[in-house]
This record gives structure tokens, sequence and C-alpha cells, in this order.
């Protein structure tokens, strides 16, 4: 297998668990804390021999401390999110899963919202 195939299929499986992720955390996690939440998976990075995924999430609330806590519990429940993960994406393994905050949206708004106040004047 040459590595433009294996490229492929690492980036095939990747995409396909950030959608199905996406969905689980939707539909599956029966925690009465994480309803009503905006929960979104932003990336998945994933080892060359597919063990063990990286998942990134973005968790849109403006407390820091709320926001800890719903990591706190995502992150408890990451075995039940890996066994759905399972079901749903074919593998000989299903990879392990690490759920990580990502604070990437957060940190465009405030430098966009930065930016606004330079070309405003308020900021030299």
């Amino acid at each position: 297998m040459n590595q433009r195939q294996e490229f492929t299929r690492v980036d095939r499986v990747r995409k396909a668990i950030q959608r199905e992720m996406g969905d689980i955390l939707r539909t599956e996690m029966k925690d009465p804390r994480l309803d009503d939440l905006v929960i979104s998976v932003t990336e998945v990075d994933l080892t060359p021999d597919l063990s063990v995924a990286k998942i990134y999430l973005s968790i849109f609330l403006d407390d820091e401390d709320e926001r800890n806590e719903v990591m706190t519990i995502l992150i408890s429940h990451q075995a039940k999110a890996r066994k759905a993960l399972g079901h749903r994406v074919r593998l000989r393994h299903t990879p392990e899963v690490h759920f990580k905050f990502d604070d990437s949206l957060e940190r465009g708004v405030r430098m966009s919202q930065l930016l606004d106040k330079i070309a405003r004047g308020e900021i030299e």
C-alpha cells in the first residue's frame, strides 16, 4: 500500500468520525446536563494506525466554568461515545476517543473584535 492510499484512508475515517461523533453527541448522550447545549465537533486528529482519535469540541457557552464542567461531563462519557462510534463506523478496532476543548472560534471572535476596535481608532 502506498503513502497516498494510506493518507486517503485516514482522511476518510477522520471525516467519518467527525460526522458521526457530532451526531452521537446530539442524539445519544443522555445526560440532562447536556440538554439544550450547542456542542460542535470542530476537528478530529487521528493517528496513522487509527488507534487514537482526538476529537476537538467547541462548546457555545459564555461562562468558562460552565464550559469546563461540560467538558468534564463529556470526558466522563468518552467510553460510551467510543462504543457508539464503533457501531456507526465499521473498523477492525474502534479508536480510543479523547475529547479536547477547542477555543479557536472564541479566539477568532476576540481577534475580530480587537481588529474592529483598531479600525475605529479605539485602540492605538
